[in-house]
């Protein structure tokens, strides 16, 4: 059976080489002509996809993966089972089976990307496709109110890469105190200083100082070099208050510089693209698409042997002869524990499922939020250029499809209430003036009232757009299990800007008074920048500006930007808010771990997708010398 399956895998290769030489043919290189049929391709199908974005609901279940029947069939034996081929399941599987003598089950619920998903700027076209989850939050009362039943979207990628697959490829790791934090409250070996080689090793960044950087990883890092009128400004008006330039992945994190993103020459730079592809042709490596895992089986030692899975309508059961690792992401990994028995008793007896163990899963849920529509209007404007033009840049390796969301500057900053002189509490992004449409809104699901709001008179091609979020929030959210059906998806409550302090929304507010004061520079007063006037409806009863609009706004506009860690919250002992130990073992349950955001303890100072393929390097470490 094992060497059927293994023929099977090779056939699938085969199958994908044979794809791959079916289009050389449709389109053999022959030069400027060939060029051109190759945009002319590419236009047709982006013009599709974008025609076909939106157009449907986003799942609210997962009963697509659902069996037609109860029996189960065998699925075989294997070293480790990994559950999840995301940011930090891509890395593990590569890592483990470099042994040749580990065979390794590779289950992920989602599909292969495609060329098209290889394009970064196709992401806001992707939401309602199969690359996307679609999970909600609940109704929300002190956040996402301007979005459609108040709920926040929580967009999550499905496919080979997870989130990679759709995220902003942002490529940043943090503040070296994030991690000192992390090793303080007793996670041991998890210090900045031993975390650092294992961002190192993933890396292929050719510029950078290599004290803080590697050159023979499997994932490239590229510097956006492509800066505009408007972001120069951006630049300029950050020297002239005296905040310097400098790599946010190096030395120190203050300050700004251009944006460094997980793409080569142009193209997405997925963990599925820069982890597994490389390495499909290995025969001690499983990979199943279209894999949905309903439970962990747990024997009566509350040692972890196998799983169940769902794929094409039939049920499997594969056993694992050493770890399980649970890599499904900081909503499906938490929603796997509990499924399977393992999280808060009195939740899982009230949901009827069988306690294995009493642990907080799910008790913790932290997320930067972040604020999208500060817009400002210039005196400059933007060429539009057409799709092909774009489609050729793209080719080359460059242009705005080879950026995810626009963003050419960064910069990490201090508000009035940052305590620590090295430690920014917000992150500031650029976005310049784009031929922008109405994805964007739906995207973020704003509801269209609040649309009409923030677009009103907005001339895309002359205004510029500042994001920008908290780093480091005290409002805590939680999640659950809707029902004991797998395929039901989790109660989702992130809780933004609900500290009873008001510390949160007081530093927001702070931000946007940053932001404000930023542009009163001489770098943008030549370019006669003004904030947009489009006040808020909802917000009418609050003087224009005043600390209560901007308040109001904030409750209305502020949303998460899809980086939620801390379900699965790492540490020493349950009664501390742990899940699992340093060593990212499941507390009470053998031979299970999980290794993805969910075990983050705390936000770091930055985007998720870095440190998530960091703990995937560190935890396959960890397992390879046990």
């Amino acid at each position: 059976m094992i060497r059927k399956r293994q023929l099977q895998n090779k056939i699938c290769i085969l199958s994908m080489l044979v794809n791959i030489l079916l289009y050389l043919i449709a389109f053999p290189y022959s030069g400027e002509c060939s060029d051109q049929k190759l945009i002319d391709d590419y236009v047709k199908r982006i013009a599709e996809l974008k025609a076909k974005a939106y157009t449907k609901a986003l799942p609210k279940n997962a009963y697509e993966h659902a069996p037609k029947s109860g029996a189960v069939v065998d699925y075989g034996t294997f070293d480790h089972i990994i559950v999840g081929a995301g940011a930090a399941g891509c890395v593990i599987a590569n890592r483990l089976t470099e042994d040749s003598s580990r065979r390794a089950l590779l289950l992920e619920a989602g599909e292969h990307g495609t060329d098209l998903t290889d394009i970064p700027a196709m992401r806001n076209y992707l939401t309602d496709s199969n690359y996307n989850w679609g999970y909600m939050s609940v109704p929300q009362t002190t956040a996402c109110l301007g979005l459609k039943e108040q709920r926040c979207s929580l967009h999550r990628g499905k496919g080979i890469g997870g989130s990679t697959i759709i995220n902003g490829l942002f490529y940043v790791r943090g503040n070296d105190r994030d991690y000192n934090n992390w090793y303080s409250q007793g996670n041991v070996g998890w210090s900045y200083k031993d975390v650092l080689p294992y961002f190192k090793k993933s890396e292929n960044y050719l510029e950078g100082d290599p004290r803080y950087h590697g050159k023979e990883g499997y994932l490239n890092v590229e510097t956006w070099e492509e800066i505009s009128v408007q972001t120069q400004a951006f630049y300029d008006a950050h020297k002239l208050l005296g905040m310097k330039e400098l790599d946010f992945n190096g030395e120190s994190q203050l300050g700004y510089g251009k944006p460094e993103f997980n793409i080569k020459h142009g193209k997405r730079q997925s963990t599925g693209n820069a982890f597994i592809l490389p390495i499909l042709s290995r025969s001690n490596l499983e990979l199943l698409t279209n894999s949905y895992v309903i439970k962990v089986l747990i024997d009566k030692q509350k040692r972890a042997y196998g799983v169940l899975f769902t794929r094409n309508g039939k049920l499997y059961k594969a056993v694992s002869r050493s770890d399980i690792i649970l890599s499904a992401g900081a909503f499906g990994s938490p929603h796997l524990l509990m499924l399977s028995g393992i999280g808060p008793r009195s939740h899982l007896e009230e949901t009827g499922i069988s306690v294995v163990e009493d642990l907080p899963v799910g008790e913790l849920l932290l997320d930067h939020t972040g604020l999208y529509y500060l817009d400002f209007a210039t005196n400059y404007t933007e060429t539009e250029r057409p799709l092909d033009d774009l489609v050729r840049r793209y080719i080359a390796g460059g242009g705005p499809l080879a950026n995810a969301f626009s963003m050419d500057g960064i910069s990490f900053l201090q508000t009035k209430r940052s305590k620590n002189t090295k430690y920014p509490d917000v992150e500031i992004l650029m976005i310049p003036s784009i031929n922008s449409d109405e994805s964007t809104a739906k995207f973020w699901n704003i509801e269209e009232n609040v649309l009409e709001d923030v677009l009103k008179d907005n001339d895309p091609r002359r205004s510029f757009t500042i994001v920008g979020f908290l780093m480091h929030p005290k409002s805590k959210g939680f999640m659950r299990l809707n029902s004991s059906n797998p395929f039901d998806y989790p109660v989702i409550n992130p809780m933004l800007l609900s500290d009873p302090d008001g510390v949160d929304i007081e530093t927001m507010y702070q931000m946007i008074e940053l932001v404000l004061e930023m542009v009163k520079s001489e770098p943008f007063k030549k370019l006669d920048t003004k904030l947009r006037h489009a006040p808020l409806s909802a917000c009418k009863d609050h003087k224009y500006k005043s600390r209560n609009y901007w308040y109001c706004f904030l409750r209305h506009l502020a949303l998460p930007l899809f980086h939620t860690v801390g379900t699965c919250k790492m540490g020493i002992h349950p009664s501390k808010g742990a899940v699992v130990n340093p060593e990212l073992k499941v507390f009470g349950v053998d031979n299970l771990r999980v290794a993805d955001a969910s075990i983050m303890p705390s936000t770091t100072s930055g985007h998720t997708s870095a440190p998530t393929m960091m703990i995937g390097e560190k935890v396959s470490d960890i397992i390879r010398c046990t």
